[in-house]
């Protein structure tokens, strides 16, 4: 695995790739912050459980209109969260310092017209946090808590690099935990907020990458490890800086080599080819990412998430191969599951999948008069 100071120092070098062309016309500049925006509601609210979907996200950010068949509150949360957005850009734009005050704003912002008693306030009552495995503290104590925050962002945190001591901030904060809800996406902002005021682009944690986010936090609270998540946050930055690099010059760059699974990602693209003269589940995964690919112009655009679930559910449902098969070539063959986590869930879904897959091809066979 790549070392952690020798990945921040790739990060920053395509960062200073950026700089050179500061300061950004207005109009590029605008369109990139509303695109990250946009894409930053959606995922962050994705994470907690929201079910508007990026178009839908869009349409009620940008037209007011309300979607049929979801609730008032993910509405508001969409709207909540983009209005936090704009107001930690104008605190990162003014260098304002992060503390109490302003934290319990962003809360405000995100819970308004949700939970208003609630929203900005400490909470009153001790919790605990489903699937994790710390406590939060008592609640007695989190004055104490958010003020020891404070002092170790304005002292020992000075001494990490940026994004070390964004995602560390993000980190210490679950796991305090101050708020009755709204904790996730508050961390998520003040991650950013931090990033900002340093100056580089935002990192936007995607719902697809949750369970890894969630490994990587759960490291962080139970064992003071930072770096799994520290990298998870470098990887978004990057992912940024090249969204912007490619936005200024017209050309995209090339991707950053940040980690093994970068590695095997080029590597499965590369090797997508010779799945076409194999058979079974690898061919079928193959003409799947294909015509993802096709459709969306280049494979780091592809939702390889989806075009798994489309390989699986054809190659189970459709030509009746085993659920264990399927699965092996897909870990092994696709670019979207590189890490052992995105495998994890492939074959918990293929797991989840599979009876009714099963029954739906049995059904079809005996149909056709086949033997099942």
């Amino acid at each position: 695995m790549l070392d952690l100071t020798e990945l921040l120092r790739r990060v920053d070098q395509r960062k200073a790739e950026l700089d050179v062309h500061r300061p950004l016309p207005p109009l590029t500049a605008a369109s990139l912050r509303e695109k990250l925006a946009l894409d930053w509601t959606y995922n962050s609210n994705a994470i907690e459980g929201n079910t508007l979907t990026l178009r839908e996200t869009k349409v009620v950010l940008e037209d007011g209109i309300t979607i049929g068949k979801k609730s008032l509150r993910e509405h508001f949360e969409a709207i909540n969260h983009h209005d936090a957005i704009h107001f930690v850009d104008e605190l990162a734009s003014k260098v304002e310092e992060i503390n109490e005050w302003n934290i319990k704003n962003i809360h405000h912002l995100v819970l308004k017209n949700i939970d208003d008693p609630i929203a900005g306030v400490y909470r009153t009552a001790n919790v605990l946090i489903t699937g994790a495995g710390f406590i939060p503290p008592d609640h007695l104590h989190l004055r104490d808590e958010m003020a020891g925050l404070i002092d170790w962002y304005k002292s020992d945190a000075q001494k990490l690099h940026p994004i070390d001591r964004a995602a560390q901030l993000h980190t210490r904060f679950v796991e305090i935990h101050p708020f009755k809800d709204g904790n996730g996406r508050t961390a998520r902002l003040l991650l950013n907020l931090e990033l900002m005021r340093e100056g580089y682009p935002v990192a936007i944690i995607l719902r697809e990458d949750r369970l890894e986010y969630f490994d990587a936090l759960e490291k962080s609270c139970v064992d003071r490890d930072y770096d799994d998540f520290t990298r998870m946050v470098a990887r978004c930055v990057a992912r940024s800086l090249d969204l912007y690099l490619e936005v200024v010059t017209g050309k995209k760059p090339e991707p950053l080599k940040l980690d093994d699974s970068d590695e095997q990602y080029l590597s499965r693209i590369s090797n997508l080819s010779n799945l076409e003269r194999g058979g079974g589940a690898a061919f079928t995964f193959w003409r799947h990412a294909s015509q993802a690919m096709k459709a969306v112009g280049a494979p780091e655009k592809v939702d390889w998430p989806a075009v798994e679930i489309g390989a699986m559910t054809e190659s189970i449902g459709e030509h009746g191969q085993a659920p264990e098969s399927v699965a092996d070539v897909l870990c092994k063959h696709s670019p979207g599951a590189t890490t052992s986590t995105r495998q994890a869930e492939i074959r918990a879904t293929i797991k989840r999948l599979a009876p009714e897959l099963q029954a739906q091809y049995a059904k079809a066979r005996g149909e056709r008069g086949c033997e099942p």
